[in-house]
């Protein structure tokens, strides 16, 4: 670990124990209980206390406070993971642990709350959820919680990162499915792993084994194929794909707020520019001129089941073409990736993923 991150840390541990301590101290250190005949004194700032709290435990939780950024943010349950777990901390994120770990996590943290809040002087004036409310917070906890490595698709794990993986990330918690996250975002998150198992006293890593460890979980994201579809409210999904987020909603005229095309927009879409990448590389690669080269799609729907029935496309492309480098233009354009999935359909099987048990 880097020595000025490895200070920080070891700086963050001294602090919340030293702040932990002083607010269970007993009787011995002069602290009055609640109605005793020593005043307390005036009550401290609540707002500076936590922000000092959420600063020094920032080896355990994040100090991030993003209510928008968490998956059905306008739900129940993310309202009330806001309101009431960022009291000491930075807003929890969901994918933290896995929907089995949660109801253990929240039950720790319940009883901390009720600890910390009830203490000498009511130094840290806290808010006790209800029990339905508790209920609420770890229906969506386990919801949006990350993906096991045993619950999604077969990983190898073979190779020097590959044993780094399984031995220092089960430490605290499931293992990861490597396509729980974006490959740009894993060694961020190899990070805060080593800072929070120095933080905690468990297993440390070496700067070369967190790299192995990124490296391993960076290449096996690659490889996994896959994107995430959020639900946002209403008829309203979040799509994300590596880096990117798309939002796909309906008209207005259809109970939508027009926030994004429609899921059939977005699939007659993709053939369409799937379509223009391809006619646009063979140009490029044959020196024909591409500017100005446009797409027109239309469709129309067919029944029984209700589809896409026909889809016409027209190429715009300005530049002259004799007619073999146009025969050859059009094969290309039928052989783009996103046509030969419809003409050749993939194997498809769609499965229902629920938490084992809802309490």
């Amino acid at each position: 670990m880097k020595v000025a991150r490895l200070a920080a840390v070891a700086l963050g541990a001294c602090g919340v124990v030293v702040f932990y301590w002083a607010l269970a101290a007993g009787s011995h250190l002069g602290v009055p209980h609640q109605g005793d005949a020593i005043e307390c004194g005036p009550a401290p700032n609540q707002a500076e206390l936590r922000g000092l709290l959420a600063e020094l435990m920032r080896g355990w939780v994040p100090a991030r406070n993003e209510p928008a950024a968490l998956p059905n943010a306008e739900s129940r349950g993310a309202k009330l993971l806001g309101k009431y777990c960022t009291q000491c901390h930075g807003l929890p994120d969901p994918k933290a642990y896995s929907a089995d770990e949660w109801p253990r996590v929240m039950g720790r943290m319940s009883t901390r709350i009720k600890a910390v809040g009830s203490r000498r002087c009511h130094l840290l004036q806290l808010v006790v959820p209800t029990e339905e409310e508790k209920g609420e917070i770890l229906t969506f906890l386990r919801q949006s919680a990350f993906e096991p490595l045993n619950a999604g698709p077969k990983v190898p794990l073979t190779g020097e990162g590959a044993n780094l993986y399984l031995s220092f990330c089960a430490q605290c918690h499931e293992l990861p499915h490597p396509r729980q996250h974006r490959v740009s975002e894993w060694p961020k998150i190899v990070d805060r792993m080593q800072d929070y198992a120095y933080f905690i006293g468990r297993r440390t890593i070496t700067d070369k084994e967190n790299a192995a460890i990124a490296e391993f979980l960076r290449a096996r994201r690659r490889k996994s194929m896959s994107l995430n579809v959020t639900y946002q409210g209403g008829v309203r999904f979040d799509i994300a794909s590596r880096t990117h987020t798309l939002v796909t909603d309906q008209p207005v005229e259809d109970g939508g707020a027009d926030a994004g095309m429609n899921p059939v927009e977005l699939f007659v879409g993709s053939l369409g520019s799937c379509v223009a990448y391809f006619v646009a590389r063979y140009c490029t690669r044959h020196q024909i001129p591409c500017e100005g080269l446009t797409i027109d799609v239309d469709w129309s729907y067919a029944e029984q089941p209700h589809r896409v029935g026909a889809v016409k496309i027209e190429l715009h492309l300005p530049a002259e073409l004799t007619p073999a480098q146009q025969e050859q233009l059009l094969k290309v354009a039928h052989g783009c990736t996103v046509h030969q999935s419809i003409t050749v359909p993939p194997k498809m099987k769609i499965s229902l993923v629920t938490p084992k048990t809802f309490k």
